[in-house]
């Protein structure tokens, strides 16, 4: 194992590799949803959220692990392969937004891209593990009529920070 991951950290790095890989990126939207536009594509990501941790778990727990009990150094690490890989695909996604007048041209790509997904996977894992962020939303999973309520709270600040200008007019 050492010969071939060089550490334990190296081993975790790979984990943390394969389980982002096999969760969804925002490409795997249905067509239908990807031809209304970047923000439904991002609220079908959300809403898939309960559905995508049934099937990959064990995916979903290495990468809140990663996210949130790990050295400062492997952090790094992640954010970096994060950055060069983009699982989620959420530069390409970002990229044609911005093309198709869905998202600010005034804000360098890369950051509106980590923007994105840093806003977008904290609101997840409190959707899908109350205990990251108690009384938020109601019972993790449970999408009720209050978490419905916030998806829609969140949708509004996150088209408002980072949507096209002429979007909000």
């Amino acid at each position: 194992m050492f010969q071939y991951f060089g550490s334990k950290a190296g081993l975790f790095v790979e984990c943390y590799l394969r389980a982002s890989e096999s969760l969804p990126s925002f490409l795997d939207a249905p067509p239908s949803v990807r031809a209304r536009g970047f923000f439904s594509t991002v609220r079908y990501w959300i809403e898939s959220s309960e559905h995508s941790l049934a099937e990959r778990g064990v995916a979903y727990d290495v990468l809140l692990a990663g996210d949130y009990d790990t050295p400062m150094a492997v952090k790094r690490e992640l954010t970096r392969i994060r950055r060069e890989l983009d699982p989620a695909k959420a530069q390409r996604v970002v990229h044609e937004a911005i093309a198709a007048g869905e998202l600010r041209d005034d804000v360098d790509p890369l950051l509106l891209a980590s923007i994105v997904e840093w806003m977008l996977y904290r609101f997840q894992d409190v959707l899908m593990r109350e205990e990251l962020d108690p009384g938020i939303v109601v019972h993790a999973g449970d999408f009720g009529q209050r978490a419905r309520a916030q998806i829609d709270q969140f949708m509004a600040v996150l088209e408002s920070a980072v949507g096209h200008p002429s979007r909000q007019l």
